[in-house]
């Protein structure tokens, strides 16, 4: 396994750039990330978490304008989750625009999470190599992961040593059926 610091961003830029999956700090919680239409690693992530196919992914965005690309998603929408969760504290469910549905993976969901990152770090790549599919870093069902040091999934090659902003995972939000599914 290889550590990376925050400061090798060229690195790992290249690294999720290649179609790896690396484990790194958000502002909520360690994640594992890969670029959003990269198949092979998008499944990598499944593999890595032991995570059952049937439970899709997100998609982690550096802001909302970079999400209208991507969904169905309004401003009277953005307003009232602005309201109320903090930034990058929800992760929305909407309506997947056409683009989505031209990758393998993302169009057999009718709908799909998206999350604004609040964390710098996680904007600077995102606004380099574009969305990223995410997932917590951790074996599917365990507890979210927020040290780089207590990660220790097999299949895993890449990490990111850094610090945690929340160490809680996001509230999810059901923009559909208006309802929150996660607090």
């Amino acid at each position: 396994m290889v550590m990376f610091e925050p400061t090798q961003l060229t690195e790992i830029i290249k690294i999720i750039e290649n179609g790896n999956v690396i484990a790194l700090p958000t502002d909520t919680v360690y994640g594992l990330v890969c670029k959003f239409d990269q198949i092979t690693a998008v499944k990598k992530i499944y593999q890595i978490k032991q995570r059952p196919e049937a439970k899709p992914l997100q998609i982690l965005v550096a802001d909302w304008k970079q999400a209208k690309k991507l969904a169905v998603i309004d401003n009277q929408l953005i307003n009232d989750l602005e309201k109320k969760f903090a930034p990058g504290k929800v992760t929305v469910i909407v309506k997947p625009m056409a683009i989505i549905s031209q990758n393998d993976y993302w169009k057999q969901w009718d709908n799909i999470a998206i999350r604004v990152s609040a964390s710098p770090f996680i904007q600077k790549i995102i606004n380099i190599v574009g969305p990223l599919a995410a997932s917590s870093c951790n074996l599917a069902e365990k507890v979210p992961i927020n040290e780089a040091s207590k990660i220790n999934l097999a299949n895993l090659d890449y990490i990111v040593n850094g610090k945690i902003i929340n160490g809680k995972a996001s509230a999810v939000y059901n923009s559909l059926t208006k309802e929150i599914i996660r607090k």
